[in-house]
């Protein structure tokens, strides 16, 4: 399993930052606004994309969309409100493929924004 915890990730963009108290990216609010992790894939594969994230939402709240990227691959995730910026979910959002060998994986959120899209704590890839 890999795990690409906020602490890990390489910040870009105009109000996004790391958050000590939850250990989380937050303040993801701008069309700018990306986390970039270099990590080492051991072998080639299909991976499942599990997120843990806060997000508030209120009623009629949609998703926050999302992209993960690692070269050409792309995942597009709805990511749906955990209740609070304080409550955490653990969930799987997908799959993508991975060469073996170090490659960069980044994320970021669709515009337009309005507001905080989600406080991130990891990215975990389980293969499969």
């Amino acid at each position: 399993v890999l795990r690409l915890r906020a602490s890990a990730a390489e910040i870009h963009g105009e109000s996004l930052v790391f958050e000590p108290t939850y250990g989380n990216l937050g303040y993801w609010q701008s069309a700018n606004d990306t986390a970039v992790w270099t990590l080492e894939v051991p072998r080639g594969g299909e991976f499942e994309v599990w997120l843990d994230w806060a997000r508030p939402g209120g009623a009629g709240d949609g998703p926050a969309l999302m992209e993960v990227q690692v070269g050409e691959p792309r995942l597009k995730l709805s990511v749906p409100p955990t209740g609070s910026w304080d409550v955490y979910r653990q969930e799987r959002v997908g799959r993508i493929q991975l060469e073996g060998g170090t490659v960069q994986l980044s994320m970021r959120a669709f515009p337009p924004l309005s507001g905080a899209v989600l406080d991130l704590r990891e990215v975990r890839l389980v293969p499969r």
